[in-house]
Parts: C-alpha cells; sequence; structure tokens
C-alpha cells in the first residue's frame, strides 16, 4: 500500500479488476427475474436454486443498503455482537427498500418500470465503484467471523431471521 502513488502502482488494476468482477457480478443477478421468465420448461430444482441465489442476492442489497444509510447519517448502533449490527443492517435496508419502492408505487406504471431499473443501475455502480484501498481487502464473509463465538440464544435469534428471510421474501 505504500506504493499507491508511485507511477508503476499495480492499485489502479486492482481497483479495475475489482470494479469489472463486482459489475458482471451484480448485473449478471440483477437480470435473474428477467431471465427467470425464461426457465419455465426447466427443472423446477434449478429454478429453486436460481430464486434461492436471488434471494441471496436481495438481502445483500438490503444489508448493503442498511450499512450505506448508517454511514451517511452517522448512525452509531451500539450492538453486542456484529451479528446484531449485521441483523439490524439488514432490516434497515429492507424496511428503507420497501418504504421507498411503496412511494414510487403511487406514480404511472411507466415510471415505476424506469425508476426500478434506474435505482438498481446507480447502486450496482456505487456498490461497485472502489473508492478507497480498504474496500478491495474487506469483504462480507468478513462480518461473519465471529460466528462461532455466538452463544446459543445468539444462535437462535440469527437461524431464525435467516428462515423469517426465506420464507418471507417468495
Amino acid at each position: 500500500m505504500a506504493k499507491t502513488l508511485v507511477n508503476k502502482s499495480d492499485f489502479f488494476i486492482l481497483k479495475s479488476k475489482f470494479f469489472l468482477y463486482r459489475i458482471v457480478i451484480y448485473f449478471t443477478f440483477l437480470l435473474v427475474p428477467v431471465l427467470l421468465t425464461q426457465t419455465v420448461n426447466l427443472d423446477i430444482a434449478f429454478q429453486a436454486v436460481i430464486l434461492l441465489f436471488y434471494m441471496l442476492f436481495m438481502g445483500s442489497q438490503w444489508y448493503l443498503l442498511g450499512k450505506e444509510i448508517d454511514h451517511r447519517l452517522k448512525i452509531y448502533y451500539r450492538a453486542n455482537s456484529s451479528m446484531d449490527r449485521i441483523l439490524y443492517r439488514f432490516l434497515l435496508g429492507s424496511i428503507m427498500m420497501t418504504v421507498l419502492f411503496n412511494v414510487v408505487s403511487l406514480f404511472p406504471s411507466f415510471i415505476v418500470n424506469y425508476f426500478f431499473w434506474a435505482f438498481f443501475l446507480v447502486l450496482g455502480i456505487f456498490y461497485s465503484w472502489p473508492t478507497r484501498g480498504k474496500i478491495i481487502q474487506e469483504s462480507v464473509t468478513d462480518q461473519f467471523s465471529e460466528f462461532k463465538f455466538l452463544d446459543s440464544f445468539e444462535k437462535t435469534v440469527f437461524f431464525l431471521s435467516f428462515l423469517m428471510f426465506i420464507f418471507i421474501l417468495p
């Protein structure tokens, strides 16, 4: 990291690779609802796997939106563990996205369609754009590193929250 300002730095290559990797994955998952209509004749198990991946994608969007709201509004939520913080950000993002799309649904349908795609296009570019060097090294799985240290009650709450997400989202 000390050589980031040198002319021969490979930091630009790392940022470009990070951006391309993230943007391709993001828009691949974003097109799943469009592609799912084409998979009607495929096996139901394959459709379920695709839908599961899409639900995980939407959960990650809710988490990232909650994390961004925390950062922008400077909310410092006191939590006992990072699992509490993950659940809090997940719920905050899902509630905010629900409120936003409920407000947008009051507009005519052609505006709603454009808003949907524009909203996720802006989010995809925003989440994929590497603005600092630290983002290249961090990942969402780092947030789950202390899962093994949780007590049984915290694991139960996390598991029930995960089940709620799986059964309520579809």
